[in-house]
């Protein structure tokens, strides 16, 4: 009987503050890189066809990328800001409709794609993210790179009120242990251990 290939996750971040900037990366199913985070900036000068271009060719770059990939690829992908703070008149702004196109691009792209709610903007649940992130020793060269963690927490599916699931589970893969189902009374007890220590130095 064939070995079910497990999934990759293909994370997409776009975010139309200062600068704009589209990010992604490549994980297998044990949170390794297979294609490491990338960051392209779009000018606010730019004229709207020119950044719908850039976008275009960045994308074609992130679905041969894909392609490349001999397992089944999720893909969590986050468009920030896409209405908000915008006023109705602004809402017509060139910004505002690259947001929008890149939104219906990468929904049209991708077979198994999933638009998430992450969101770790700021406050207690990104610093607690960064701080976890750092303790799992996940990519130390990275760490301090902020849209790193962004784009992690997108991969991950992280919220304010649930940052800390996907990190548990990396927790549990580094611990030799499968990252769903319950786990052994010292290891549940080690785990609650390893973050409580983490988060209250």
């Amino acid at each position: 009987m064939m070995k079910k290939k497990k999934n990759a996750i293909l994370a997409i971040r776009w975010d139309s503050g200062t600068p704009r900037t589209l990010s992604y990366m490549i994980l297998d199913a044990d949170y390794k890189y297979i294609k490491k985070p990338s960051k392209f900036e779009f000018l606010k000068t730019a004229v709207f066809e020119d950044s719908k271009k850039r976008f275009d060719e960045i994308l074609e770059e992130i679905y041969a990328e894909a392609e490349k990939i001999d397992s089944t690829v999720r893909v969590h992908y986050k468009t920030l800001r896409l209405i908000s703070p915008y006023s109705r008149q602004s809402n017509k702004s060139a910004t505002h409709e690259l947001g929008k196109y890149i939104d219906e691009c990468i929904g049209k792209t991708f077979v198994n794609c999933q638009k998430v709610n992450a969101d770790l903007e700021g406050g207690k649940g990104l610093k607690k993210f960064k701080r976890l992130f750092s303790a799992l020793d996940l990519y130390p060269n990275e760490s301090k790179k902020a849209y790193v963690h962004h784009l992690w927490a997108v991969a991950l599916r992280a919220t304010p009120k649930k940052w800390d699931v996907g990190l548990k589970k990396i927790w549990r893969i580094q611990n030799n242990t499968s990252p769903n189902g319950p786990l052994p009374k010292d290891k549940r007890a080690e785990m609650e251990s390893f973050f409580t220590n983490c988060l209250n130095p």
